[in-house]
């Protein structure tokens, strides 16, 4: 899934950082979305940050409600306000959010829907 997490803040609220030797080295998260219950994410920053996620399902695919405040993006495409997406087993999506946007991610499926999330800032 390379869902814009926002998913950008996604991770950015919740993601662990490693640093070795100055380096970066993994800044990710695994999030699960159980149906029906919403979570929501803020971009502390007051830049920019894109999270890129694979998702993993056991349904051929399941509708994701999101609901983004502030300046962002899916796939590259600008988004803003409420919308659904369809998400795949094995899809990966991206998501960019814009200084303090935040996003709100629904599962509207029937089974629990995984994102391993790499966040880029």
């Amino acid at each position: 899934m390379k869902s814009f997490l926002l998913i950008a803040l996604l991770a950015a609220a919740s993601c662990h950082l490693v640093i070795i030797n100055g380096v970066e080295t993994d800044l990710s998260e695994n999030i699960s979305l159980a149906p029906g219950v919403a979570q929501s994410f803020t971009n502390p920053f007051f830049f920019s940050v894109s999270i890129s996620c694979t998702v993993s399902t056991p349904d051929s695919s399941d509708v994701i409600d999101i609901d983004l405040n502030g300046s962002g993006s899916v796939n590259g495409v600008s988004e803003s306000g409420n919308f659904d997406y369809t998400v795949e087993n094995g899809q990966t999506f991206e998501i960019s959010a814009g200084a303090s946007a935040s996003v709100s991610l629904t599962n509207k499926g029937k089974s629990t829907v995984t994102a391993d999330c790499d966040l880029s800032l």
